[in-house]
């Protein structure tokens, strides 16, 4: 494959990308005010596609689950995500949320003040490290084998 042939390639795949369509928000519809139905998702950005600034929904897939509880203050965790990473048996540690956000095990909000668990590291912040999971959630869980795999 000479070098034309790889340049075609990568216009190729790049253009198809461009082309892509933002997905539809399931939250929501447009209504008579004017209101887009992309305002109504609560985990948004504002994105530049070209020269327009668009509004992209973040929705990652997070695949979580409690692999031990060793305390009532300590759990370990089995977390993959394809932006954060793969976590076999990480080590969160409770503690009490210092800003408002989302439960990553249920989805729940979370209000500054609330017990929760955080990923616990000393000396490097890890990839999930702005993740928080409920202490309620985690007394309703039952304990599960890890299934990552390790690299």
């Amino acid at each position: 494959m000479d070098h034309s042939e790889i340049a075609d390639a990568w216009k190729y795949s790049l253009d198809l990308l461009t082309q892509m369509q933002l997905p539809k928000p399931r939250c929501g519809s447009r209504s008579g005010s004017g209101t887009n139905a992309y305002d109504c998702c609560k985990r948004t950005d504002l994105a530049t596609r070209g020269k327009r600034r668009v509004r992209v929904v973040r929705e990652r897939a997070v695949h979580l689950h409690i692999v031990e509880k060793y305390s009532s203050s300590a759990i370990a965790v089995c977390w993959r995500d394809a932006t954060s990473g793969c976590y076999g048996e990480q080590l969160w540690k409770a503690v009490t949320a210092r800003a408002g956000a989302t439960c990553a095990l249920s989805g729940l909000r979370i209000r500054r003040g609330d017990a929760v668990f955080r990923p616990w590291a000393r000396g490097y912040k890890p990839g999930n490290g702005d993740s928080m999971i409920l202490a309620s959630a985690v007394e309703h869980t039952t304990q599960e084998a890890c299934d990552c795999v390790a690299v």
